[in-house]
């Protein structure tokens, strides 16, 4: 198993939604599909957290607060930096 930080998640999550669109031609600027990528990268975080977050009793803690849950909100963090 091979453990990734935040940065290295971050930028294989973006870039493998980024490579297929190249691939599509879209028409549209490679900055244009980068923004693109990152954008639906966050939302797939996103998704994680509020899956996981269904899991935890949400009176008593949300998986935001846990270790795992701030380490996906740090790759969102280093998303937007990218």
């Amino acid at each position: 198993m091979v453990i990734m930080n935040a940065k290295e998640k971050a930028y294989q999550l973006v870039n493998r939604i980024y490579q297929p669109l190249g691939h599509l031609l879209c028409g549209v600027s490679a900055t244009e599909m980068w923004n693109f990528a990152k954008a639906r990268a966050i939302e797939e975080v996103n998704e994680i957290i509020n899956a996981c977050d269904e899991i935890y009793d949400s009176d008593k803690v949300h998986f935001k607060d846990t270790l795992n849950g701030e380490a996906w909100m740090n790759v969102i963090k280093e998303i937007k930096m990218l």
